[in-house]
């Protein structure tokens, strides 16, 4: 299921993610350029590649070292586009997609389901 979900993760970029403007309102959105997009895909394209952030059940997953050296990683590619971000900010704007991603799964999984009957 994970797989076939992933692989629709630029509808969950163009279904959830919008920033919100600089007004600091809850409800003004504004939605995200062609570029951002594409660097927020790229992003979470490198996180899939890191079982040991993600995979509970992987043996890196208690690997302190190697999770810590991923999240590096990222910084290093989210700063590329964010570059006043810290490692706790990254860690909250992920931690932002898991769960909007697991939301947006749950959505699709039982449509997925209706149109294959």
């Amino acid at each position: 299921m994970f797989d076939r979900v992933w692989a629709s993760s630029n509808l969950f970029v163009n279904h959830y993610f919008f920033r919100s403007s600089r007004t600091g309102r809850k409800n003004n959105y504004m939605a995200l350029s062609k570029e951002e997009k594409k660097f927020i895909l790229e992003v979470i394209e490198m996180y899939h590649g890191f079982p040991e952030l993600w995979k509970v059940k992987s043996k890196e997953y208690s690997n302190r070292e190697k999770k810590e050296a991923a999240y590096d990683t990222l910084l290093l590619k989210y700063k590329e586009w964010y570059t006043e971000a810290t490692k706790d900010d990254l860690k909250k704007k992920l931690n932002a997609m898991r769960t909007s991603f697991r939301r947006l799964a749950l959505l699709v999984h039982p449509l997925c389901t209706l149109a294959t009957n």
